[in-house]
């Protein structure tokens, strides 16, 4: 799968949902700056990631929403990016593996909204994961993701009941 160049105005950056508030974060922005800075000269930029899913319009970036924000900055139309088609799962269950893994982090709340996501869509779709899997795909503890199933358990449960 090599790199294709994307108009950046057809890219929809919201990956299945997930919100993308951890971006709002100066720290975060001042990333974005330096990265921007960087495209102005030259400096080649690793592809974004981009899921086509059906019903929508434009693919969605599963991996690279600072880059593509970067290359926005910079007033770049074009990105490099690599393409594959999915649905909104696959879709959140790339964005969520690749920012367990990468340098900048996902705050614990931004975690554990990611993972409700999931499990929404998983429901949606009729699937299932077990821990092990979410263990595999997100590089987090048992603990950790044991607390995140009960939580969206007890609320699914309270959505049920209420009349």
């Amino acid at each position: 799968n090599k790199p294709v160049s994307v108009r950046l105005s057809r890219i929809n950056p919201d990956p299945s949902g997930i919100s993308t508030r951890k971006y709002e974060s100066t720290m975060i922005q001042e990333v974005i700056d330096r990265m921007a800075g960087q495209i102005v000269y030259g400096t080649p930029i690793p592809p974004v990631q981009l899921i086509q899913t059906e019903g929508d319009r434009y693919p969605r970036i599963a991996d690279g929403f600072i880059r593509y924000q970067a290359h926005r900055k910079a007033g770049v139309r074009k990105i490099r990016a690599l393409t594959c088609s999915g649905t909104l799962l696959s879709a959140a269950q790339m964005w969520l593996r690749s920012n367990s893994k990468h340098g900048l982090c996902l705050r614990l709340a931004e975690f554990d909204e990611a993972l409700l996501k999931i499990f929404d869509l998983l429901e949606q779709e009729e699937q299932h994961i077990t821990i092990s899997e979410l263990e595999t795909l997100t590089g987090t503890d048992r603990n950790t993701l044991v607390r995140t199933v009960s939580r969206w358990k007890n609320n699914t449960q309270s959505k049920e009941s209420t009349p």
